[in-house]
């Protein structure tokens, strides 16, 4: 029987069920309604024994009312209990809802093959004896010109990329910054820095330039640097006449030297490896005259470097007789400082003066905070070797910024460390003379000065 409707009978506290029987009729024949009273159970539920197959009796109560089942959308199923092993011996389950009384028959899943499996315990063998382990080989590192080629590719980026770059060379912490100055001085490598902080944001790789030397004897290949433009600078010195040389360099990148050819024979290699690359190579024959022409002098650029705002306990001060930071407990003297940040933060506090009594200290860059600092001791950080043409610097400052790219594109080659000097080659009087000026603010007449 289906149940179809249930309502009160008026007068009597008996439901009446309406319901249509279907078992018995065929499918095509129309179910005859009939009437089932059932007895009422205090509660407003109904109550009916039915006997199952297997000769047990099972009672059902349903509520009045819709039923329960029609709120939450499934029925609670109640199944006949399983002896063990029951699988295999019984061909359908008899299963009950809880709540409406809906009975169904359902046959009983197969046995997975999950549960056919048969686990075998099995003894654990010894270990092989190993006579030798192997060597775990560490990470493989790549060469300056190699990191030079892969910033070429990349072209810009942020300056976190770059360290992840350089780290591929080298894992120390400081050779970032480092390696970063040397690329600088050569030309090949562009720095953006904070305005605020000083601290490197961006970096970019210059143009491909043929860059002519100060005495004007040889040129070389600054900027931009991969297999393509050595293999067509190659080709177009070979065929004007010229020779091409590659030159190691402690801690750099290769030397790319062009020699036999003159300004204009330099002019059209470069309008030759152009055409083969793709992009412009560019010539600059007084790089380092122009260059000198546009720095600053650095007690000029003392008045736009920013005001350090950050207050630390961690101080450092770099003392020229020790030649090395020592701690100190406040900034009240002048002098070149390092604040213990992260990263570090330089700056120098310039001495009172009659417009300004009260001096702030500002931020720069470590190498330009130690000239200033020198300055304003009245020392001497840089000389000059007449006879070798040899810029000389105190080791651990070498020149700053822009004044170290001048020296060194004079020759092409990074400085070389001799003892207690920095030693920058092939730089000619004039320039060592401008680059003095430029450091010390004073002129050159003295031998005590440093020329």
């Amino acid at each position: 029987m289906v149940l179809l409707s249930a309502k009160e009978i008026a007068g009597d506290s008996t439901p009446l069920i309406i319901g249509g029987q279907v078992r018995g009729y065929a499918t095509n024949s129309p179910l005859k309604p009939m009437a089932v009273q059932l007895p009422a159970t205090p509660g407003g539920h109904l109550q009916e024994d039915v006997e199952e197959p297997n000769g047990t009796s099972v009672t059902i109560r349903a509520k009045l009312g819709p039923p329960i089942c029609l709120e939450r959308r499934h029925h609670f199923w109640l199944c006949d209990p399983m002896e063990p092993g029951w699988r295999g011996r019984y061909q359908r389950i008899g299963m009950v809802c809880r709540d409406c009384g809906l009975q169904r028959w359902r046959e009983p899943k197969p046995v997975s093959r999950r549960q056919e499996v048969q686990f075998v315990r099995v003894t654990p063998q010894p270990s092989a004896i190993i006579d030798a382990v192997p060597v775990v080989s560490a990470r493989r590192s790549i060469s300056v010109d190699q990191l030079l080629d892969s910033l070429t590719y990349s072209r810009s980026g942020p300056w976190r990329s770059f360290v992840r770059l350089a780290s591929l060379v080298d894992e120390s912490p400081w050779f970032p910054q480092e390696i970063a100055r040397k690329l600088g001085a050569l030309g090949h490598f562009e720095v953006e820095h904070s305005r605020s902080t000083l601290q490197a944001e961006r970096w970019s790789v210059a143009p491909a330039t043929l860059v002519v030397s100060a005495d004007g004897s040889r040129a070389f290949l600054a900027g931009s640097r991969a297999a393509k433009i050595l293999q067509a600078v190659f080709q177009a010195a070979k065929s004007l006449g010229g020779a091409l040389s590659l030159s190691d360099q402690d801690g750099g990148p290769r030397v790319v030297g062009i020699r036999g050819l003159d300004e204009e024979g330099l002019s059209q290699m470069a309008l030759s490896v152009s055409k083969c690359v793709g992009f412009e190579v560019t010539m600059s024959v007084r790089c380092v005259r122009t260059l000198l022409q546009c720095i600053p002098r650095l007690i000029e650029l003392q008045d736009h470097l920013p005001e350090l705002t950050i207050s630390s306990t961690s101080l450092e001060r770099f003392s020229f007789e020790m030649g090395a930071w020592h701690r100190i407990a406040a900034m009240n003297e002048p002098g070149a400082y390092r604040v213990q940040t992260r990263p570090a933060l330089y700056a120098f506090l310039p001495p009172p003066t009659q417009h300004r009594q009260n001096p702030k200290a500002v931020l720069c860059e470590p190498r330009t905070a130690k000239y200033l600092a020198a300055l304003s001791e009245h020392r001497a950080l840089i000389g000059y070797d007449t006879r070798r043409q040899q810029l000389l610097a105190a080791a651990g400052a070498p020149l700053p910024g822009l004044l170290e790219r001048a020296a060194v594109l004079c020759s092409g080659w990074l400085p070389e460390r001799r003892g207690d000097v920095i030693a920058y080659r092939d730089v000619p009087r004039w320039v060592a003379e401008n680059i003095w000026v430029a450091a010390t603010s004073k002129t050159p007449r003295r031998r005590e000065q440093g020329l």
